[in-house]
């Protein structure tokens, strides 16, 4: 009898570390899944800046592409105009050296017309003098009228 006793105290033995091995088992389980719990949610935490984060660098790729865009386009505009005033410059150039090179506009250049001289108060267009005739007369209280005669009639205007 004395080993079926020993038998059975060492079975009970037995079973209570296995009991205390249990707990222990199922406390680090509870532990265990607890911690996957909080990764889980910080790795959703993060897969959501994650995705935010791409989509922030896929808005900034999109606004940097759009940017590039502008700027080459403002940058072909800045050198289109920048062509045109040059080309303007010579062309000024040009005509400043033919006009340099002709002789001034005087009433002998004119064929005999009337030609106003240029400190008075004539219209713009008495560069035209040659086509058309000129006649001035005065019109009273300091001021003239000067009427053009041309060959469809005459236009008076105040000078």
């Amino acid at each position: 009898m004395v080993d079926w006793a020993r038998a059975r105290r060492e079975a009970m033995r037995k079973q209570a570390d296995l009991r205390r091995r249990l707990a222990a088992a199922e406390q680090a389980l509870a532990d265990a899944l607890a911690t996957v719990k909080r990764a889980d949610a910080a790795f959703d935490a993060a897969s959501d800046r994650f995705a935010a984060a791409e989509s922030a660098l896929d808005a900034a790729r999109a606004e940097r592409a759009r940017s590039r865009q502008q700027r080459y386009q403002a940058r072909q505009a800045c050198e289109r105009a920048s062509a045109t005033v040059e080309r303007l410059r010579r062309r000024m150039d040009e005509l400043g050296g033919r006009l340099d090179r002709m002789p001034p506009l005087t009433p002998s250049a004119c064929r005999g017309a009337a030609f106003a001289p240029p400190d008075s108060h004539a219209p713009p267009w008495h560069v035209r003098a040659c086509r058309h005739r000129i006649r001035r007369r005065h019109a009273g209280a300091g001021g003239t009228t000067t009427t053009m005669v041309s060959r469809t009639g005459s236009v008076p205007s105040l000078a």
